[in-house]
């Protein structure tokens, strides 16, 4: 028997880990209030004791963030199980958290909004109608396991193991049963090869830095973290149509970089690193330039 085979026949336990994307968003938030915090300090330029309150609520915030994600970890404890019988997970949805391999289909990954979950496909013969419910939106028939609780290697040996075990069952029921491709493999394959055109997307990492120092320029200035005054983005190289038509063409440059307040500098650059890391690495760094600029115009 080769290695899966082998441990088909055994009991696995798939455990948290703090280099998951749940476990590294819990050091990102802390991070991020920090910075928060110190941005409002630098801004408002608040007394002490306002300082001293807010750093008081930022600390009881994080703390409450920080508390939530841990006990989705649960470290130190399994959270799933397959045992030659059936596959077990307190974080599976739905109030059922086992189900017998022979009610099990098929396995599959799907992507939500807030990240991607491994998939169950329960058989008619399970006795659980495959419809959505219109309160909780959840289907019973399709139970999902969170997989941002685990790092990569984990997350593909789990997928790999469900669908080892399905066929596992399914050949000793005397069915056939071809095992797919596992997807997150393919995914992580398809990264690496996406990486290997540039391992370090610097351009895109200065574009973010520029844009961060600038905003930081602009407080120093007398703009605030909630919104900046359109004559004060004016006076620092904001684009007006007016003014380009004298002659100010330069504007279409520096605007591209100029942002009215905090939410609009995070929401861009967090656009900017979700898609601007895969477009450099595409498109390589002499165009991902021209590709950024020019979409400042439009």
């Amino acid at each position: 028997m080769d290695n899966a085979q082998v441990a088909a026949t055994a009991d696995e336990t798939f455990c948290s880990s703090s280099k998951s994307q749940l476990g590294k968003s819990r050091r990102w938030i802390w991070v991020g209030l920090g910075i928060g915090l110190m941005i409002s300090a630098i801004s408002n330029k608040t007394s002490v004791s306002g300082l001293l309150l807010s750093a008081g609520f930022v600390l009881f915030l994080g703390i409450v963030i920080d508390w939530f994600i841990r006990r989705q970890l649960r470290p130190g404890r399994p959270l799933v199980t397959l045992t030659r019988e059936v596959i077990e997970s307190p974080i599976f949805s739905g109030k059922l958290k086992r189900y017998p391999w022979k009610d099990i289909a098929a396995v599959s990954v799907e992507a939500h909004s807030n990240g991607q979950w491994i998939k169950l496909l329960l058989a008619e013969s399970s006795g659980i109608q495959n419809k959505r419910s219109f309160w909780t939106g959840r289907n019973d028939a399709q139970p999902l396991i969170p997989i941002s609780h685990f790092e990569s290697e984990t997350q593909e040996r789990l997928l790999g193991a469900i669908q080892h075990r399905i066929q596992r069952y399914k050949e000793d029921a005397g069915e056939s049963y071809q095992v797919p491709v596992n997807s997150l493999t393919a995914a992580r394959e398809f990264q690496e090869r996406l990486k290997s055109f540039a391992p370090i997307p610097w351009l895109t990492y200065s574009i973010i830095a520029i844009n961060v120092v600038v905003w930081i320029f602009t407080l120093t200035k007398g703009a605030s973290t909630i919104q900046a005054p359109a004559d004060k983005l004016l006076a620092w190289g904001g684009n007006a149509a007016s003014e380009v038509q004298r002659g100010e063409a330069w504007r279409l440059l520096t605007a591209t970089f100029l942002h009215s307040g905090l939410m609009h500098l995070l929401m861009n650059m967090i656009g900017l690193a979700s898609a601007g890391i895969t477009v450099e690495r595409i498109y390589g760094h002499r165009l991902f330039i021209l590709i950024y600029l020019g979409s400042g115009l439009i």
